[in-house]
């Protein structure tokens, strides 16, 4: 047989092994599999029987996540866990391998969060921990959905109506201060809230 069309029957052989395989693959992302996964935000673990949506709104559910991931990566190296040079050295570190506070306000989203003094309104997405630079009895900060999404915590001079039940899944509406009342996760004091039941 010449040589070309050796090379044409290999060249068409190869053509048609990959279209197979293309379509194998698109027939196995076509056909539906049952699958099931369980999403821990915020501490919050689903029970059994319990519906948890925690990224009905695709911007907040990336937000959560960088914020969980950048935590989860760099909890132990955060400057602001550590009093002092002396701390930092005694935990094993060096001033470069320690995370500045600042790194936390670039991951994407972060920053238009505690941009929002004022009026705020949503649904509790998540409650994580103050890890850094808690003021005025700050322990835990909320992170509220849309329509007006904010990072916020309730201080000891909030004024705070209703229900108060400050849980993920609860609705709430309130006014925030610019006073930054935790520095990781970033939050404003609430002055005033109200909440669902």
């Amino acid at each position: 047989m010449p040589l070309k069309i050796v090379c044409i029957i290999k060249l068409m052989t190869r053509l048609i092994a990959s279209l197979l395989i293309f379509v194998f693959l698109g027939v196995l992302l076509l056909v539906p599999i049952p699958t099931s996964a369980i999403i821990k935000i915020g501490g919050v673990t689903p029970k059994s029987g319990f519906t948890f949506k925690p990224c009905a709104d695709l911007t907040s559910c990336a937000i959560i996540i960088g914020i969980q991931v950048f935590l989860t990566l760099f909890e132990g190296k955060l400057k602001c866990l550590f009093g002092s040079e002396q701390d930092i050295f005694k935990a094993g570190l060096t001033p470069q391998t320690v995370i500045q506070d600042s790194a936390y306000d670039s991951i994407a989203g972060v920053k238009s969060l505690t941009d929002t003094q004022g009026n705020f309104g949503g649904q509790i997405l998540t409650k994580q921990k103050c890890k850094c630079g808690g003021k005025l009895g700050v322990k835990e900060v909320m992170m509220i959905g849309p329509p007006r999404r904010t990072m916020v915590a309730v201080t000891s001079g909030t004024k705070v109506y209703d229900y108060r039940s400050f849980q993920p899944g609860n609705w709430v509406l309130g006014r925030s201060t610019g006073q930054v009342v935790c520095r990781i996760p970033k939050a404003l004091m609430i002055e005033e809230i109200g909440t669902s039941k």
